[in-house]
């Protein structure tokens, strides 16, 4: 859960060396077109994992997450 949780800011940390990998992850997995340039692959690509884990509820804030398990 908390990797999911952190992926897409460390992907968003890494888009500058990394824009070329997450440009072909885009278009391989739809939510970018061949059409659009490189940042923008990128971009929608990391877009789209902010947007997979809202839509599963994984949280986006340490504050989310459940406090069961944690000791104090």
């Amino acid at each position: 859960l908390g990797c999911a949780a952190v992926l897409p800011y460390v992907m968003e940390a890494y888009q500058g060396p990394c824009q070329r990998q997450f440009a072909e992850l885009a278009v391989l997995t739809g939510v970018a077109q061949e059409g659009d340039n490189e940042r923008m692959k990128s971009e929608k690509f990391i877009k789209s994992l902010f947007d997979l884990n809202e839509r599963v509820g994984i949280p986006s804030r340490l504050h989310q997450f459940p406090r069961t398990g944690i000791q104090e």
